[in-house]
């Protein structure tokens, strides 16, 4: 897998603001920090989140909430802004050592201090997509569409070991030996990917890694379908590359259409019958079962 290498500068404590006392930034935020990326979610590592929150609430004149009472997750609100907080229990690293991927794995202190126990820096300046453990993508079923979501959105190329990993991931699921996550976490995972500016990609990702088999069997069954006359490609090939076509022509398109542009030859598979000679096929009535 290739890697290009990026640019990254050194978070400044800053950018997270407000600060939450006691607590330590960690996760998405700080890795689009490195990347000179746009955030609004800041999540925080704290001993009590509840009453983080309810003080960073006041001092802020924002809203806070429980977000899951049997973790003691809060999260705080304000004008599009959240800031989520949650409990560190144990040591600061071994919490880090649980997440999903090096890029995520990362901490900074109210010092100043990187806390990045798995290389988590290095791996975002080159543009790759480390799993900290085999064993910690299948903590949680989320993690091989959360894989194939940041490599859209932020262009990364999945490093070997890791692409090995959710191979496995993927078949487990698919034989029903791994849980499956639970529907509104894979319908907000698939939208993010077809939002992001190489929606394409993370489809080709997804089915490279053999999940699209899992999450999206109807479109997976148009793998080397062939479709004659003057296409190319086969069935899954042509709308991969009519959403990439779409993306590049419109990228200000919707959720909707999006979909639309990658589901528009659902319907082939099931309908490709040959006629007389056995030579010539058709695919009658696929658009109204699309």
């Amino acid at each position: 897998m290739f890697f290009r290498r990026r640019k990254t500068k050194p978070p400044r404590l800053a950018q997270f603001t407000p600060l939450v006392e006691g607590g330590v930034v960690v996760g998405g935020a700080l890795r689009d920090a490195l990347l000179g990326r746009s955030f609004n979610d800041v999540d925080w590592l704290v001993a009590d989140p509840e009453r983080a929150a309810r003080r960073l609430a006041a001092d802020w004149g924002a809203s806070a909430f429980s977000l899951d009472v049997s973790r003691g997750h809060w999260r705080v609100a304000k004008d599009g802004e959240l800031r989520d907080i949650a409990p560190l229990r144990g040591e600061l690293e071994a919490n880090l050592r649980a997440r999903d991927f090096t890029a995520n794995a990362l901490a900074l202190t109210l010092a100043g201090e990187l806390v990045d126990p798995s290389g988590g820096a290095e791996d975002i300046a080159k543009g790759r997509l480390r799993m900290v453990s085999a064993a910690n993508l299948r903590a949680d079923p989320l993690r091989g569409l959360r894989a194939a979501r940041l490599c859209s959105e932020l262009g990364f190329g999945l490093e070997a070991a890791t692409e090995t990993a959710l191979k496995a991931l993927a078949s487990g699921q698919s034989q029903g030996e791994l849980p499956r996550p639970a529907g509104e976490r894979v319908g907000e995972e698939l939208n993010r990917i077809l939002l992001s500016p190489r929606a394409a990609h993370g489809f080709k990702l997804l089915d490279e890694l053999r999940l699209l088999d899992v999450y999206l069997p109807e479109l997976a069954e148009a793998r080397g379908v062939e479709q004659g006359g003057f296409h190319h490609l086969d069935v899954l090939g042509h709308s991969l590359e009519a959403l990439h076509q779409l993306e590049q022509a419109f990228p200000e398109a919707g959720l909707s259409l999006r979909w639309a542009t990658l589901l528009h030859d659902v319907g082939k598979p099931p309908t490709k019958i040959y006629d007389e000679s056995g030579r010539y096929y058709h695919f009658y009535g696929h658009d109204k079962l699309g």
